[in-house]
Parts: structure tokens; C-alpha cells; sequence
């Protein structure tokens, strides 16, 4: 029977495994050109039942609505068999059916993931001969050569305490490994052998960080058989997607404005945005100034809109895979000055230009072609599970050069019930708004532009 997603990522596998404990061993000549890893954070501990092995995620990005969007959806447990894991290729099958294959259906759209396996990284921007195991990448045929992770399958190679305690040594198969998981220029890279899932987080902040031997790295050690109240492979990988994920997010928002300031880079493991302020000096924090270039939500001061803003911002979190292509990004709360009419409450929006579709500016499209437009913007809403609910036409923004409507204003916004029609919602609301628009351009049908 199928059950949501987050039900099985809680779940370790009962099918019953033979253990071989034959080992891989890792001495490839190509690894020999780059450094080992010498930095080690860990993050994974073990319990005071000597058993336990708990993992704290609070190195990768939380947990967001979209994330609550993903686990919601259904899947279905591994069929009951037995297994014996006596190659690399037996640990990768493992891998797949009582992990990846469980974890997948969470992926299956906003956004699509793709793995491949065999193939070459790319990430890369040299040719590269060798094959990797395993490639999770984002099924946009734009964004594909920016793998979320990439994994190795060994067999009974990884030595739990030794990455734990952050010392792999100077020699032998651990450095040696440490070596190859490097050649990928992938920030996020994992291993698995049949025993211990290895998930290798490298923080660099440039691609070229990546080289230098004193980059630090997060590290977790994730073992096959844990107890029940254990951290599972299967959520520890959903995890590392995630994280993934989340750094392709943000270094496909380039260099976006907010507040009138572009960001001086983006860090490359995470995407996390980083700021120049007036000394030169490379910031997290944003300067703050209030021009043009992004706008703030403000919270009115009257009774019940603490409600709406908590709301709207509630709706942002639930729309994150759309931010920046349907709705603006919401980058946040600030605090401002209050005002008579607005209080010290706001979300800072990233500036998506455009004009509302009731300014003058507007008119002269067709308005099957604009309902079309609406459709598209609002499909995108419902299918996350959101209906918009203020078909106002100052709600929806034209986006000329890119022949697009975007979405605004979600105060009033809900959560859609599991009986709604996600379709039908989307195409009423398109309609009315379109007949709004018909109505405030002349009442007939403009001509096309």
C-alpha cells in the first residue's frame, strides 16, 4: 500500500542482508593527482547505548514548505527479498531499491530528478575518461550539467571512526579515497559500501576551493543497520538531495538585485548569496537601502493583518520552486521603520519589473492570449497546492520581454484541500481575471500586438 513519503523516509530496510565483508580496493592512479582531505567536520554521533548513530543536518538548509510539499506525496515500500552483497554492483542495486527508489518519488517533479548511472560528470569542464556510478541531476535540460550529487559504490572500504573523528590519516584506503571523491568538481558527493553511506559536503565558496587542501568538509557517516530511533539512509540521502538542490537554486538566481544591490558572488557549495558592502568588506548580510530595485510587503497596522502576513509568508515557502520564474523571491523578514498605516513587519521581494495588467500599458493583447498567460502562472500556484484567491489584475505583473505573467500578493492565499481540483481552480481564476482585464481595456477584444 502506498504511503506518503515521509512515513518511509523514517524507516530503515527489514529485508535481510548476507554480508560478504569482501573489500574494494581504491588505488586508481588518476586520483593520485589530487590532494586528501584533511579537514573533516563530522556530524554524525554515536549514542551512549554504543549503538545509536543520530546525524545533525544543521550544516545543510532547512527544511522548507516545498520540502513538506515533496514528502506529502505517496510511495511504496521495497518488495520483500533477501539480498546478498558481494560486489560493488550488489551494493549499488541495494542502494537503489531500498534507498534511492524510495526516496525518488519525492523528486518526481518541481522539481524533476534525474539519475543516471555509468556516465560522466557534467559539471566538469574537461574531458574526463572515467565513468562515475551515480548521478542525481535536475531534469531541466538547462540546469543538467549542475549534478545535485554525485556517488561511488564500494565494497566494506569505509572506516566509520576514522571520519568521525576527522582523521583519515596520511596514507592508505581512506586518503586514497578521499583522493577519487575529489576528481568529480562536485560539492556534494557521496559513497556507499555496502556497510556505511559516506555523504561528503566540500565547502567551498569558489569551484577552485575545491582544489585547496585545507577546504574544510562536512561529513556524515550513516550506517546500514541502525536502531529504530537511528537517523535511516533513506532520510539522510532525501537530506542530501536537498541540500543539492538548494545550492543549484540559488546559483541559478545569478546575480538578481535586491534592494538595489546584485550580489558580489554566490558561495558555490550552498548558492547562498554574498553582499560587498561599503568597505569592500565580502558580507552574508545584505545593505540595506530602500530604492527600487526590490520592494517590501509591509504589515498594516490594523487588526488581523499579523494573521496575512504570517500567511503570505507561509504561501512564499510553499511556492519556492517557483520563486523567480512565476512568483517574485522572497529573500526574507526585515524589520523597518513604522509608519501610520504600516507596521514594523516586511517581506523583501526580489524586483521583478513588468507592468500590472490594469495599467493602460497593458492593453492591446489578446485576451485568450493573456488568459492563456494567466492559466500558466496560476497552473504553476495550484499545482504546488496553492490557490491565489485575489484575481485583482494589480496582482499579476507582465513580463514583456519574456512574454509571461508573473504572481503577486498572497496575504489572502490558502492551502488547497486534498478534494480541490488543482486544474478546474487554476482555469476559473484564469478566466475571471482574463475577463477583467477584456473589461478594463474597452470591454472588447484588443487587437494583437
Amino acid at each position: 500500500m502506498a504511503v506518503p513519503v515521509s512515513q518511509l523516509l523514517r524507516q530503515h530496510s527489514t529485508n535481510p542482508v548476507q554480508y560478504t565483508g569482501l573489500t574494494t580496493n581504491t588505488d586508481k592512479k588518476w586520483a593520485k593527482e589530487f590532494h586528501p582531505i584533511t579537514r573533516l567536520i563530522g556530524h554524525t554521533t554515536l549514542g551512549a547505548d554504543g549503538e545509536t548513530v543520530y546525524a545533525n543536518f544543521d550544516a545543510m538548509a532547512p527544511p522548507l514548505a516545498d520540502d513538506d510539499f515533496r514528502v506529502a506525496k505517496h510511495a511504496f515500500p521495497p518488495n520483500e527479498r533477501r539480498w546478498r552483497l558481494e560486489t560493488e554492483e550488489d551494493c549499488g542495486v541495494w542502494f537503489h531499491t531500498e534507498v534511492s527508489n524510495i526516496v525518488l518519488p519525492a523528486w518526481n517533479d518541481r522539481p524533476a530528478v534525474l539519475q543516471t548511472c555509468q556516465s560522466k560528470p557534467a559539471s566538469t569542464t574537461k574531458s574526463i575518461k572515467e565513468n562515475v556510478d551515480m548521478i542525481y541531476a535536475l531534469a531541466d535540460s538547462h540546469l543538467q550539467k549542475r549534478p545535485l550529487v554525485i556517488g561511488e559504490w564500494k565494497r566494506n572500504i569505509i572506516r566509520s571512526k576514522a571520519w568521525l573523528a576527522g582523521n583519515i590519516g596520511t596514507a592508505g584506503t581512506q586518503v586514497n579515497l578521499s583522493r577519487e571523491l575529489l576528481k568529480y568538481s562536485c560539492p556534494h558527493v557521496f559513497c556507499f559500501d555496502g556497510q556505511y553511506l559516506l555523504l561528503l559536503q566540500f565547502r567551498a565558496a569558489t569551484k577552485e576551493d575545491l582544489k585547496r587542501q585545507d577546504c574544510e568538509v562536512d561529513c556524515w557517516v550513516i550506517p546500514r543497520i541502525n536502531t529504530a530511533e537511528g537517523c535511516t539512509l533513506r532520510y539522510a540521502f532525501y537530506r542530501f538531495l536537498a541540500q543539492g538542490f538548494r545550492r543549484c537554486q540559488g546559483l541559478s538566481g545569478g546575480r538578481t538585485p535586491v534592494n538595489g544591490f546584485a550580489p558580489h558572488s554566490r558561495e558555490w557549495f550552498s548558492g547562498i548569496p554574498i553582499f560587498q558592502d561599503e568597505h569592500g568588506v565580502l558580507t552574508y548580510t545584505h545593505p540595506q537601502n530602500t530604492d527600487e530595485h526590490a520592494f517590501y510587503r509591509e504589515l498594516n497596522v490594523e487588526d488581523g493583518w499579523e494573521d496575512e502576513f504570517e500567511n503570505e509568508k507561509a504561501i512564499y515557502q510553499r511556492l519556492a520552486p517557483v520563486q523567480g520564474t512565476v512568483v517574485p523571491v522572497c529573500y526574507g523578514e526585515a524589520s523597518c521603520p513604522a509608519t501610520d498605516d504600516t507596521g514594523p513587519r516586511a517581506l523583501v521581494l526580489s524586483d521583478i519589473g513588468g507592468i500590472g495588467l490594469y495599467e493602460d500599458a497593458a492593453g492591446g493583447l489578446d485576451t485568450e492570449h493573456v488568459e492563456a498567460m494567466l492559466l500558466e502562472a496560476l497552473r504553476a500556484l495550484t499545482n504546488l497546492g496553492v490557490t491565489h484567491d485575489d484575481s485583482k489584475l494589480d496582482n499579476f505583473r507582465l513580463v514583456r520581454e519574456k512574454d509571461r505573467i508573473m504572481v503577486i500578493d498572497f496575504d489572502s492565499s490558502y492551502i488547497m484541500a486534498e478534494t480541490d481540483d488543482p486544474e478546474a481552480n487554476a482555469r476559473s481564476d484564469a478566466k475571471f481575471a482574463a475577463e477583467q482585464y477584456w473589461l478594463a481595456h474597452g470591454g472588447r477584444r484588443p487587437k494583437l500586438m
